[in-house]
């Protein structure tokens, strides 16, 4: 729902099947954006010693907040959950908050599985570029990240709220979705008041031919999609392109 995943379905399934791990993105999540808040991820932490469950952070997006700050990440709060620590993985990556371009990122993992990882790793590529690495340490030690930082979350807080006031502007009741805190997108859905298209899929198609793209909500669910979702993007465009892009998927419906 709006403050992530649901921890008493969570731990039914978890009894169920008994996965080896759970995958989550706890803040800003790709496609909903929703952030878990504090007393469900102190939750997922206990399912997991509960169950001794091996739990996946994924943080790209946990910088890019544009009002507070979101709650504690699962890595800082495993300190207050015994056993918790143990079970965790926690990863990040500069290519969201300093340049696309510079794929660096990290892992936070329990000593066996970060060998097993980095085996893997070694296997797959070798190594992450050398000179990314070096260009990624030097710019962090000159202590430039925290105004870089504040830069980006202007950025996209403008994109973001020019994209929702275009959104209900330009398509009104026919569609509805929560103003993303932070992050890089807005997860919308389709009303088909009016008689206007409720099928995602179907806008896609004739979006594209006004010269627009976004990306289906359907493909992001495992079972029974939603086909009146959808995931539109605010990172890459600026204010005038999103209003002109908006214009035209209001067209297109």
């Amino acid at each position: 729902d709006g403050e992530g995943v649901k921890v008493d379905e969570l731990e039914a399934l978890i009894a169920e099947h008994r996965p080896k791990f759970i995958y989550l993105i706890p803040t800003f999540g790709n496609p909903s954006g929703a952030t878990l808040n504090l007393a469900r991820r102190k939750k997922v932490l206990e399912l997991a010693v509960k169950y001794q469950t091996l739990v996946i952070e994924d943080d790209p997006y946990g910088d890019l907040y544009f009002g507070d700050a979101p709650p504690p990440s699962l890595l800082n709060l495993s300190a207050s959950v015994p056993g918790s620590r143990e079970l965790l993985v926690h990863c990040g990556s500069l290519s969201k908050v300093l340049s696309p371009g510079l794929r660096v990122g990290w892992m936070i993992a329990p000593a066996e599985l970060l060998a097993k990882a980095t085996m893997c790793k070694q296997f797959s590529d070798a190594h992450t570029s050398t000179f990314a690495q070096a260009t990624a340490a030097q710019y962090l030690k000159a202590g430039r990240m925290p105004g870089t930082l504040a830069k980006v979350r202007a950025v996209y807080a403008e994109r973001a709220q020019a994209m929702g006031q275009a959104l209900r502007r330009e398509l009104g009741d026919a569609i509805e979705f929560t103003q993303p805190q932070g992050g890089l997108f807005i997860w919308a859905r389709l009303t088909g008041a009016g008689g206007k298209v409720a099928d995602g899929n179907v806008l896609a198609k004739r979006a594209i031919e006004k010269g627009v793209a976004f990306v289906p909500g359907a493909p992001f669910f495992c079972a029974n999609p939603d086909h009146a979702t959808l995931r539109l993007s605010f990172a890459t465009a600026d204010v005038a392109k999103i209003e002109e892009g908006v214009a035209r998927l209001g067209q297109a419906l």
